[in-house]
């Protein structure tokens, strides 16, 4: 961690704090959380962090809760440009925008995510990674309200979750997103995908699915 590093039993909470350049040379650019406690950021602002592994401003192995924070030009080498999380996500009011992980297998421009994740009311904007352009998932996804504009990625310019996955959207909107060379312009799900109420506009693939590639869509 290049500004924070937890360990022990700690369980924190971060609250109006702002981590500019911070710099780690494997995980976690400003806050590596090495416990499998809840990491809670809130009112926070995180830029120009970056990491030569994963988590370019934050690795966490226990769950990561954001309230009302901006993450942006964040940067990781293989996973998570902003946020790398071996738990779940709880991700509300926030913003991710222009973070990147640019590896040549790399996953989750703005955010991955090994356990289930739920994103409500935020935005995701010019994000980047070769699969997941803002969000790469290893498990059940939730996004409600949300907003993923111009993300690009080689698969799922917005959005991936793997094969054993559920993907749940409901009045959200992707606009502007890019799958490079693979399929899925906005979404890349090859399992359970339910959309309710959202829109899908001026998202480009070069292979399968301008908008969406998936095996099963309800």
């Amino acid at each position: 961690g290049g500004s924070i590093y937890i360990t022990g039993s700690a369980k924190f909470t971060i609250i109006n704090c702002t981590f500019t350049n911070n710099k780690a040379n494997s995980f976690g650019g400003a806050i590596y959380n090495n416990v499998v406690e809840t990491l809670t950021i809130k009112d926070c602002k995180f830029t120009g962090n970056t990491a030569k592994l994963t988590g370019g401003a934050i690795f966490s192995k226990g769950n990561v809760v954001v309230e009302k924070s901006v993450f942006e030009n964040n940067q990781a080498k293989i996973d998570g440009g902003a946020i790398h999380a071996e738990k779940s996500v709880d991700i509300s009011n926030s913003k991710f925008n222009s973070n990147k992980v640019d590896g040549q297998a790399s996953h989750g421009g703005a955010i991955l995510v090994k356990k289930d994740a739920f994103i409500d009311n935020s935005t995701f904007n010019g994000n980047s990674a070769i699969r997941g352009g803002a969000i790469f998932s290893y498990s059940d996804l939730i996004i409600e309200n949300s907003e993923f504009i111009k993300n690009t990625a080689r698969e799922g310019g917005a959005v991936k979750v793997t094969s054993d996955s559920h993907l749940y959207i409901e009045k959200s909107t992707f606009k502007q997103n890019s799958a490079t060379s693979e399929g899925g312009g906005a979404i890349y799900s090859n399992k359970w995908l339910h959309i309710v109420n959202s829109i899908f506009e001026l998202n480009t693939a070069n292979h399968k699915g301008g908008a969406i590639e998936t095996d099963y869509i309800q």
